[in-house]
């Protein structure tokens, strides 16, 4: 029953998920790092009302501590030099764009030249942006779910907060940006 489930059993289970094969999309390799802490939540939470209900008497996901078994995701976070465009490829990149549609190009800008996440580019509004001294507050993000569509939410963390200061040509798409915009 439950509490014949043991801590090792979840080891396993999660060293599983590692394993190539396992992905019921057909792609190679096991899931991410990411995805077995979801599954590991998921197993905690359900173990949490089962002693909530009486239904177990220990926790055994308590006793599983992901980052002593290798499941630590600070590598897969790590940026590599490879992902960081050079500055010959952004200049190819904004020359790519300048025949692009002003909203594609205003995008863009505001990316390479502020280096704010998607979700805090999407989260801009006219009053963050001081056109005439080139800084731009970022102050929240937008995302989006399936369940609440687009909503406004806090920056990934405290210190993401910020001021960025952008070159005038910025401010001149932006400019011409809020014209198309209005």
């Amino acid at each position: 029953m439950i509490n014949d489930i043991k801590p090792n059993h979840l080891i396993q289970f999660y060293s599983m998920l590692k394993e190539d094969g396992v992905r019921l999309d057909g792609k190679p390799g096991g899931l991410s790092i990411t995805t077995i802490k979801h599954h590991h939540t998921l197993i905690s939470s359900m173990f949490e009302y089962a002693l909530t209900w009486e239904l177990a008497t220990f926790n055994p996901s308590s006793r599983v501590k992901l980052s002593k078994l290798g499941f630590s995701n600070r590598d897969s976070k790590r940026i590599t030099e490879e992902m960081i465009y050079s500055i010959e490829q952004i200049k190819v990149l904004l020359k790519l764009i300048d025949a692009e549609d002003i909203k594609y190009r205003t995008l863009i800008n505001l990316a390479i030249f502020t280096g704010c996440r998607r979700e805090e580019l999407m989260g801009l509004e006219w009053k963050d942006i001081d056109l005439n001294t080139g800084k731009i507050k970022i102050i929240r993000s937008s995302q989006y779910n399936i369940h609440d569509g687009v909503y406004e939410d806090g920056l990934k963390t405290y210190k993401s907060k910020r001021v960025c200061q952008v070159p005038n040509k910025v401010i001149s798409l932006l400019k011409i940006y809020k014209n198309w915009w209005e």
